[in-house]
């Protein structure tokens, strides 16, 4: 998060962190030098839909409809700031002189199964009309769209002026056009707007409106990129720790591995022993055990959710 505000501080001074009130203290705590005006709280988890109309209202009355808004990811692994920057300054300008949504995409460097695909049209200058956007894909698909180099990753990142947002709002997403209005009415309230927030509908952006508007541009980044999100991804960061490419975090006096190859381990409450395996995430918690392969690690949430309604 501390490196996504520092790339944020190379494109513009009136830097805002969006989070939810759980994470509110952890946020500050490690962005002391941010004022309390440039926090934009959700009250309650809503779906990137809803904190985003959240912020799209405060930065509209703090700054007017006119203002350029661009939104990062704070779990994003860039080392390539200057070229990260460079690819931010042309979505931007794109969106400005196609009155479009801007978004960013990425080159895929293997068949991920754990993103969702942009297929580019058209050329424009320095970005490309989206044709469409595809799911998160099965294997086969996947490999389908790696080999055939028209696809771009989607990560999530967009910009555009207010102005364009909301006129997407009212053509294609008239319940976020509502949202809009009635979190605009009620910034200044923070009970009554708790309460209208906690009504809307918990939903992703992609859904609710990017997928919807039919003219949407997308800039092809020529930055390195890494999703920590993806257990794959933060395994690619942290480093192989062994001569067979393992990381084990934790206790390793709880570890074993034998013929194991290329895996994540993390062991923090009982010993753990994996053994013959190759590409895979062992991690051992007080809430659970997860055994997956590398390539599944964003299946992830679907078993949390199981075990979420089993607890109730």
């Amino acid at each position: 998060m501390q490196n996504t505000y520092e790339r944020a501080l190379q494109l513009s001074k009136e830097v805002y962190v969006l989070t939810d009130e759980s994470h509110d203290r952890l946020v500050k705590e490690q962005l002391p030098q941010l004022s309390p005006d440039k926090f934009i709280i959700e009250p309650g988890r809503r779906g990137t839909a809803s904190c985003i109309t959240l912020a799209l209202a405060q930065i509209a009355q703090n700054h007017g409809h006119d203002s350029e808004v661009a939104f990062f990811h704070a779990d994003h692994h860039i080392n390539d700031t200057a070229g990260f920057t460079d690819a931010v300054k042309k979505a931007v300008v794109a969106a400005r002189e196609h009155n479009s949504i801007a978004l960013i995409g990425i080159k895929p460097t293997y068949a991920s199964t754990g993103f969702g695909y942009i297929e580019v049209g058209e050329k424009i200058k320095d970005a490309f009309w989206v044709d469409t956007f595809k799911e998160k894909p099965n294997q086969l698909l996947a490999n389908k769209y790696f080999k055939n180099g028209n696809y771009l990753w989607n990560l999530g990142l967009f910009a555009a002026p207010i102005e364009t947002f909301l006129s997407a709002y009212e053509n294609h997403a008239p319940d976020l056009a509502q949202a809009f209005k009635l979190i605009t009415e009620n910034l200044k309230d923070p009970a009554k707007l708790k309460q209208v927030y906690s009504k809307l509908k918990n939903q992703p952006i992609d859904t609710a409106l990017i997928e919807k508007t039919p003219h949407v541009v997308v800039v092809p980044g020529k930055f390195d990129w890494l999703d920590i999100g993806s257990y794959k991804d933060l395994h690619s960061l942290l480093g192989a720790e062994d001569k067979n490419s393992n990381t084990i975090l934790g206790d390793d006096s709880l570890t074993y591995t034998d013929g194991t190859k290329s895996s994540l381990i993390m062991a923090y409450n009982k010993p753990v022993a994996v053994i013959g395996l190759k590409d895979v995430v062992v991690i051992d918690t007080e809430e659970g055990v997860l055994v997956c392969h590398k390539d599944h690690a964003q299946s992830v949430k679907k078993a949390a959710k199981k075990f979420d309604k089993h607890n109730q």
